[in-house]
């Protein structure tokens, strides 16, 4: 998913003819129909999944990001088809968007429509329509919200994007959707072994690859809520150790500068990525300057991203495997994700002495290789998947 937006946008149109002082709610004038949700809708929702509080039809991709003064709040980026549904399927649930498409606005209640009140000022009459959103709401509580069931349908007629906020119950979740076509069936990723490199300390031939194993890259997993949130939790500076522990690649012993940071193995990309080279889960890293991480704070954004490139030899760029000195060190929490394609995936990582530090096991879980422990040693295997 590419860096289109942080959908966290100034309010700037003709909306600001109306005072803030003229704003009402209106019951719109839309006679919806009350209709079978479990037959109709949820007979339509392909690729639907369960992200945040609600289900989601259509769905391409998704990320889980930050806003927020602090960058301290979270939603969901998600892209769909066009005509995809977003389902609720709990009780005392309200949907609601902003005229202003703003995060903020959503936050504070202020200028949002819903299922069935607009806005309202001297000049102006909107409602959720004007947002390119058919409503399908299902039954009324007495408390103002729906019942089980409340679906919106996503048509992205004039706009190119939607924050939406649901509430469900006291919980609050904020998303972000965008409309993109579904992605052309593609044929799996296969190896071929065109580079005869070697790991290092290996003597032996690579001919055995199998042209049939390939990168099964796990983005979905790295940007789950579960995982943003452990490391969301991770403290911003941290004692970085030397890891004393040896460290086998496929067999092969292989130095590394590598720190245990509360108890997990960080170690450098390029590092990892020059010692799987010439296996079945090799991969190139690159610098792109094309693409900047936007913050609403300094705190985060960047001018680059690293991106890694599966299934490609490893360009060498000198340093790799570089000794450390063996002195423990201060690292600083890193934000900006790593970039596969147009997808980010976002790692738990620490900045030491102007390096960027990954957890070895978000590495494995990404590229789906074996992260294991065993005689007091680390052991990487790519002839096995990630052991979770």
């Amino acid at each position: 998913m590419g860096l289109k937006r942080i959908a966290i946008s100034t309010f700037v149109s003709v909306f600001a003819l109306c005072s803030m002082n003229t704003v009402v709610f209106a019951e719109n004038s839309y006679d919806y129909k009350i209709y079978d949700q479990e037959e109709q809708t949820l007979a339509n929702m392909e690729n639907a999944e369960k992200i945040g509080g609600v289900t989601i039809s259509n769905v391409i991709s998704y990320d889980v990001r930050h806003w927020g003064e602090s960058n301290d709040k979270i939603y969901y980026d998600v892209d769909v088809e066009k005509g995809a549904y977003i389902y609720s399927d709990s009780d005392n649930t309200q949907f609601m968007v902003a005229i202003s498409n703003s995060f903020y606005d959503l936050e504070s209640e202020h200028n949002v429509m819903t299922t069935d009140k607009g806005y309202t000022c001297p000049l102006y009459h909107y409602d959720i329509g004007d947002r390119s959103i058919t409503a399908f709401p299902s039954t009324k509580n007495s408390n103002g919200t729906w019942s089980e069931g409340l679906t919106w349908q996503l048509n992205f007629t004039d706009v190119g994007y939607t924050s939406i906020r649901v509430d469900i119950e006291d919980e609050s979740y904020y998303y972000s959707f965008s409309e993109r076509e579904k992605p052309a069936e593609k044929t799996p990723l296969i190896l071929e072994n065109t580079d005869k490199t070697t790991v290092p300390g290996d003597t032996s031939s690579n001919d055995s690859i199998n042209e049939a194993d390939h990168n099964e890259i796990d983005v979905a997993s790295m940007n789950s809520y579960e995982n943003i949130k452990e490391i969301d939790d991770l403290p911003e500076t941290a004692l970085a150790i030397p890891t004393s522990s040896k460290v086998y690649v496929d067999g092969k012993e292989v130095q590394f500068e590598a720190y245990n940071i509360n108890g997990s193995n960080y170690f450098k990309l390029r590092d990892v990525a020059y010692a799987m080279n010439g296996t079945s889960k090799q991969f190139d890293v690159r610098w792109n300057s094309g693409i900047s991480i936007l913050s609403m704070t300094s705190k985060g954004s960047s001018k680059g991203v690293v991106e890694v490139i599966p299934n490609q030899v490893y360009t060498v760029v000198g340093g790799e495997l570089k000794s450390g000195d063996g002195r423990t060190k201060k690292g600083s929490k890193m934000y900006s994700p790593v970039f596969v394609g147009e997808n980010s995936a976002r790692m738990a990582g620490y900045n030491i002495d102007g390096n960027n530090f990954l957890r070895l096991r978000d590495i494995g879980k990404l590229f789906n290789f074996y992260v294991g422990w065993d005689n007091n040693s680390v052991i990487i295997n790519s002839g096995s998947e990630y052991n979770g």
